[in-house]
């Protein structure tokens, strides 16, 4: 049963009611985002995959959040988020300096963008409902900020519009005649499209353009005469669902008028058209105004561990920190043995593959630190082996030359986590367990850190009604892990069409992915990805662009939806071999790294031609090799 306790159930910004608790569960480091200088002018797109915390980052500039907020500023809990946004300019001492007008009812827009009329009528009618929603929304938060009483007071409130930039907006109108021009405006709008037979009616209604964002300013917008913001912000929150057209034009309009206000968009990756969605997702080398990935704010570590520590002190069982639950220590009385037969094996691999070469002699014979455990003693003992594989493979050795110096001089940085996973699955021991690690499982998306961080607190919230320990050993939350993973993944892989050329492909990586890293001298490291071409990166925009079955769209297709669902990622113009030379690389979300039972380090790939990544969506194997279960089949 689960408890109705858990603070990690309330992932989501729209599944918290309370403005205060929304404002307690918040992250200032995700502030990190906004850019420096003027962003309260400026046009952005605030781009993520779903859960990666857009709508979190909008609703914290509502006016409701923000006077909650003011009232609270000097409790433990918010003083760094108040001080945060202080500093943006958000709050003078007398309280909130910014108007966000926050956005949604995409489905009125989408209403629009469905009717079977010609497209300019469309972007008229969308360019009128836009105006008329920044009005309400713009007068709600005045009232808000302002303590006035809806709609008694909105006689006290004027908005100066400057002449020839509002339109058919009242120019110099109070909030009663304002919101009478514009609920006046919305039924015109809903009239006209249940009269389209008249085309006299089609022709004189809707903007030309969207009127509001000119003709608002933070110096019109007065109470009482009185000036009282100095920002203002248009948020639209699942922008994604917009019309294409309907998106082109809000984006086309900012970027060609500069308004004195603000435009925020939230976006999903399917928003994207093909050349975009390919890079969608990439966390290195893509941050280009006006466009910020969250996703790639999220890398952070610490970002995870404080947003998990805000929700456990609101937990009833007294824990003050998330990593006080996560248990690090492995059991040496059950695995030592283990630990002690790999080390032996080491010992023995190594002796049989130096063949008694005397420029091994040395390296061979150094001896380890003292005091290591019998798993650390392991893990130094398979890192040294990694190293002696790789050099012993080198065609250039020779052998009368003792080149134990250049192996010691080499860093072990690189193959220590590659030792340890290698004994991890030879002993059985756990691999996917603490803080660090289920940060790396997170893909960088906060909803699913938050997703895996309720099945641990769940097991522990449990164990406090049972008076067991509320720490949760390393095989107790790779057990739990493994659950929480399967589950989440069966569930994404339902919501995918195609899902047997899905599975297929997944099935071929998966065998890849194991037979490179695997490999004695882990060459490549941690295999969790695969490249391409910029070449072939482009084959595939242009085969999603033609409704021509042929060459590879099938595979272009798969990639896509393989982004818009958030099991691979992209990152783009990657320079390797040749001077010029570019790649995609394609990398795994690191559940999917678990349920393979792969590591979960970055860095790792191997080239592939779009024939090959063909083969594996039709065979679901790689070329030449048996067929491989993997965690997860059609049921």
């Amino acid at each position: 049963m689960r408890s109705p306790d858990n603070p990690f159930r309330l992932p989501h910004s729209e599944a918290i009611t309370s403005d205060l608790t929304f404002l307690r569960l918040f992250g200032p480091s995700i502030l990190e985002a906004l850019p420096d200088q003027d962003q309260w002018r400026q046009f952005r797109i605030f781009r993520s995959a779903a859960g990666g915390g857009k709508t979190s980052l909008l609703r914290l500039f509502s006016p409701s959040c923000l006077l909650r907020l003011y009232e609270n500023r000097g409790t433990d809990d918010l003083r760094e988020l108040f001080k945060k946004l202080k500093n943006l300019g958000v709050f003078e001492d007398d309280g909130p300096k910014l108007l966000g007008i926050f956005l949604s009812g995409v489905a009125s827009y989408s209403s629009i963008e469905d009717l079977s009329i010609v497209e300019s009528l469309k972007l008229r009618l969308f360019n009128s409902m836009v105006d008329a929603r920044i009005a309400i929304g713009a007068l709600i938060g005045v009232v808000e900020l302002a303590g006035l009483k809806w709609p008694d007071d909105l006689h006290r409130i004027s908005i100066e519009f400057s002449p020839g930039s509002s339109g058919t907006i009242p120019i110099g109108s109070d909030g009663k005649q304002l919101l009478d021009w514009a609920q006046g405006t919305e039924l015109k709008i809903w009239s006209a499209i249940d009269s389209f037979s008249s085309p006299h009616v089609q022709a004189e209604i809707g903007h030309e353009s969207i009127h509001m964002l000119n003709a608002l300013s933070p110096s019109s917008i007065k109470v009482d005469g009185k000036e009282i913001v100095n920002h203002c912000v248009v948020m639209i929150d699942e922008s994604w669902r917009l019309g294409q057209r309907q998106q082109q034009a809000l984006k086309t309009h900012v970027l060609t008028t500069r308004p004195a206000i603000g435009l925020w968009l939230a976006e999903r990756f399917e928003a994207l058209d093909d050349k975009e969605l390919f890079a969608g997702s990439n966390l290195i080398d893509r941050n280009v105004n006006p466009v910020v990935y969250l996703d790639s704010f999220w890398r952070n570590r610490k970002v995870f561990e404080d947003a998990a520590n805000k929700r456990v002190r609101l937990a009833p069982n007294g824990t003050t920190t998330f990593a006080d639950i996560l248990g690090t220590a492995i059991d040496s009385s059950k695995y030592d043995h283990a630990f002690a037969r790999a080390a032996q094996s080491s010992r023995n691999r190594m002796q049989a593959l130096s063949k008694g070469a005397l420029k091994y002699k040395t390296f061979l014979s150094r001896p380890l630190e003292a005091d290591l455990s019998k798993r650390e003693e392991a893990i130094e003992l398979r890192s040294r082996e990694i190293l002696l594989e790789r050099d012993s493979r080198k065609s250039q050795l020779s052998f009368d030359l003792d080149a134990g110096s250049e192996i010691d001089e080499k860093s072990t940085s690189d193959v220590r986590p590659m030792a340890e996973f290698f004994l991890c699955s030879e002993t059985g021991t756990p691999y996917y367990y603490g803080m660090e690690r289920l940060s790396d499982l997170a893909s960088h998306n906060v909803h699913q850190f938050m997703f895996l961080a309720t099945e641990l607190f769940e097991e522990v919230l449990s164990r406090s009604v049972t008076s067991e320990s509320q720490v949760l050993q390393p095989q107790d939350q790779e057990r739990l892990l493994r659950r929480a993973a399967s589950d989440k993944l069966s569930e994404t892989l339902r919501s995918v069409s195609r899902r047997p050329a899905f599975r297929d492909f997944l099935r071929a990586f998966s065998e890849f992915a194991k037979m490179e890293t695997t490999k004695p001298n882990a060459p490549y490291g941690a295999v969790t990805g695969f490249s391409i071409t910029t070449e072939d990166h482009e084959r595939l925009v242009r085969a999603r662009s033609t409704r021509d079955s042929s060459g590879h769209k099938e595979l272009a297709d798969l990639l896509a939806a393989c982004l818009v669902q958030n099991i691979f990622s992209a990152v783009t113009d990657r320079k390797q071999g040749k001077v010029g030379k570019t790649w995609t690389i394609f990398y795994l979300n690191r559940l999917l790294c678990l349920e393979m039972n792969l590591p979960l380090a970055y860095g790792g790939y191997r080239s592939k031609t779009l024939t090959e990544l063909d083969k594996w969506m039709r065979l679901g194997r790689v070329t030449g090799t048996e067929d491989q279960e993997l965690p997860y089949e059609d049921e």
